[in-house]
């Protein structure tokens, strides 16, 4: 196998992880008893670790694949939920 098909591979393989974690997580969501808490929950997590990985020694790509993965393990439709990625 060569180096960019286990390069691909590797993304395929963290697509399909990313994937089924965000189904796992609206299920979660879905059926949690007290969803507004839970969701207000997530945002505060999301709050936290943006700052952390803003402010941390982590290389800027970093801050940019938790925002790609963030999108693919959030609700359905982010309008109707109260947490998703701050504006701007």
């Amino acid at each position: 196998m060569t180096q960019d098909e286990e390069i691909l591979n590797l993304k395929a393989d963290l697509a399909g992880a990313q994937v089924a974690l965000g189904t796992a997580i609206r299920a979660l969501i879905k059926t949690h008893p007290h969803p507004d808490a839970l969701l207000a929950a997530i945002h505060r997590e999301y709050q936290e670790t943006l700052v952390l990985l803003t402010n941390g020694p982590m290389p800027d790509r970093a801050l940019e694949a938790f925002h790609v993965s963030w999108e693919l393990v959030g609700p359905e439709d982010p309008d109707a939920q109260p947490y998703g990625p701050p504006p701007g």
